[in-house]
């Protein structure tokens, strides 16, 4: 499946090896901007894989409307970006471990460098028509959205499964006791699935535990239904109350914020511009389930 034809852009080919690596790279920047990872499997693999291909087909029509405008990125700028990343990095092995992760090795890197480097020129050089976040805009938006600008409640929590009924006895037994080691070790000794989960925000966690949690009393134990006879106890060990964020601790992340939201505006419009200028054309995508 790696070597089948998913879509051209432009007459450009786009097989399943770089729909795998983008979906690698995808999957990694979701870890690290998320509590919880996305695990692929079989009933989101299709979903993924799609996802990464778009991702694609983006990237190729945003650097073909680029040169399209004359933005250009030579050799040596690229072969610059590309010594420093690695320059980052004690040494080769190192270095080797980090790209491999993303789905990415020295024959493809410069390419890739390559089309971010011309798609950051391309919006950059739309993002100058447009006058840059300040305080007084995120002062302007601050006030309009007072009522949002809090620190969110956050939860450091155990989660215990009990596979049947007949060990969810056993499970809230484990669960009463006050030392978190020890409740490890001992659903560890009965077979039961212990998770520990520190400082989550209440707008990261599904729906159903928001709930639990919001109404739990510390040290006090809840229940989730799972999947069949299965429920999962929830020990609430620590809750930090949320509140109202001030005006100056808004205004640095503010702007930021107000940056990037920005920056993906621009990147939206730019994104969806230049796939209708393109000839894209969709292969096999039935096959998207089955690569893997």
């Amino acid at each position: 499946m790696k070597n089948t034809l998913f879509a051209s852009v432009n007459g450009h080919e786009i097989k399943g090896d770089e729909i795998l690596n983008i979906k690698q790279q995808l999957l990694s920047v979701e870890e690290e901007a998320s509590s919880f990872a996305l695990t692929p499997n079989e009933n989101n693999t299709s979903y993924l894989n799609a996802e990464a291909l778009q991702k694609i087909i983006d990237m190729y029509a945003l650097v073909a409307m680029a040169k399209f405008e004359g933005i250009n990125v030579e050799d040596e700028e690229v072969s610059k970006a590309v010594f420093e990343l690695r320059s980052s990095y004690e040494d080769e092995t190192e270095w080797e471990i980090a790209i491999a992760e993303l789905g990415i090795d020295d024959k493809n890197i410069r390419d890739i460098f390559y089309r971010d480097m011309m798609v950051d020129l391309f919006i950059q050089s739309h993002l100058a028509h447009y006058e840059d976040p300040n305080d007084d805009t995120a002062e302007e938006f601050y006030l309009q959205n007072i009522e949002t600008m809090i620190v969110p409640n956050s939860y450091t929590f155990i989660e215990l499964e009990a596979p049947n009924l007949d060990r969810l006895k056993l499970a809230a037994t484990i669960l009463s006791q006050s030392d978190t080691a020890t409740i490890s070790q001992e659903a560890e000794k009965y077979g039961l699935n212990f998770v520990l989960n520190e400082d989550i925000p209440h707008h990261k966690l599904p729906e159903p535990l928001q709930e639990i949690l919001l109404d739990l009393e510390e040290s006090k134990i809840g229940t989730l239904p799972a999947e069949e006879d299965t429920m999962i106890l929830i020990k609430l060990l620590r809750k930090i109350t949320g509140r109202q964020l001030s005006l100056e601790e808004s205004l640095p992340g503010l702007v930021k914020y107000l940056q990037y939201q920005q920056y993906k505006d621009v990147l939206d419009d730019l994104t969806e511009n230049a796939v209708d200028k393109c000839d894209i054309i969709y292969y096999n995508t039935e096959q998207l389930k089955n690569l893997k």
